[in-house]
């Protein structure tokens, strides 16, 4: 199966984290007090990366700009979820070769990479 382009450009990241809105928000308690500077991107976008069966597999990606640095927070968000088919999209459309992606809980280790 293709995997479809995005809709519209996207600047592509060299950190992603796999993170619904909850744990973006966790996260960002967490540690915009320890960043130099962490502002919150009020522009998402949501893609349809592919169908199965006729349902849609859909993707939200949102942005923050962690001490000057992009950083992706992406998750599949329609009813049906093919986490290796939305795992493979942000990879081809979103993140910059050789990326480092992490889930919601190893942000740390993002993190130390802002720092």
């Amino acid at each position: 199966m293709s995997i479809p382009p995005p809709t519209r450009e996207i600047i592509k990241c060299d950190y992603a984290v796999e993170a619904n809105g909850f744990e973006a928000l966790t996260i960002w308690e967490k540690y915009h007090t320890r960043a130099k500077t962490y502002k919150q991107e009020m522009r998402g976008l949501m893609c349809d990366v592919a169908f199965v069966n006729g349902q849609p597999i859909c993707v939200s990606l949102n942005w923050d700009v962690i001490n000057g640095k992009r950083v992706l927070f992406y998750y599949g968000c329609s009813n049906l979820v093919d986490h290796k088919l939305v795992d493979a999209w942000v990879k081809e459309n979103a993140l910059s070769l050789g990326a480092h992606c992490e889930n919601a809980m190893n942000f740390h280790i993002i993190f130390s990479h802002l720092e």
